[in-house]
């Protein structure tokens, strides 16, 4: 619980100690395959913010972690999504694609993977695509902050500034902020 915390999301020492949580809840129970979808997603989030080899090594760790999560249960949404976030990293886009799929298969209703998909949709170019699914994003949650900054990135690649601005405005002010709202914003 403490590990999905999305406050934890927002900063790099906040994501540090998500891993932190997701490693000790591994480590009491090597089986709980959520834990590991956790310590996938986090590793991800943390390495990516970093350079070239970091951001390489992180990617094969939270491949590894999500391949573990999905072997153990291979209906866990948050797993198949992460390995796909992965797969579609290391430009490998029709496995991204089938487990994202998968993952909105096995639970249509959670933003979080919603709001990956509009960024796989972004990654590889397809932005009409990527905005519809941020949409969706936001109407399942419509006060999360990260689903709001999903839309306005997707705003920002079909060329809609002014629309994404309007809708970074609205996150400006958080507290802890949301990282990514200054450099969208910019």
């Amino acid at each position: 619980l403490r590990g999905n915390d999305p406050t934890l999301l927002r900063s790099d020492s906040g994501a540090l100690r998500g891993l932190a949580y997701f490693r000790q809840a591994v480590a009491l129970d090597s089986t709980y395959a959520a834990a590991w979808a956790g310590v996938a997603r986090m590793t991800f989030r943390v390495g990516f913010d970093r350079d070239l080899r970091s951001a390489t090594v992180a990617r094969a760790e939270a491949e590894a972690a999500a391949g573990r999560a999905v072997a153990l249960d291979d209906s866990l949404a948050e797993a198949h999504a992460i390995l796909g976030m992965v797969r579609a990293m290391a430009y490998d886009f029709e496995a991204g694609e089938r487990h994202l799929r998968r993952a909105i298969a096995l639970d249509p209703t959670r933003a979080r993977i919603r709001e990956w998909t509009a960024d796989f949709y972004l990654l590889s170019d397809r932005p009409a695509d990527a905005l519809a699914e941020a949409e969706r994003a936001l109407a399942l949650e419509p006060l999360s902050p990260t689903a709001t900054a999903e839309v306005a990135r997707a705003l920002l690649a079909n060329g809609r500034c002014d629309e994404a601005l309007a809708r970074l405005d609205g996150i400006a002010a958080l507290d802890p902020p949301l990282l990514r709202a200054a450099p969208l914003t910019a």
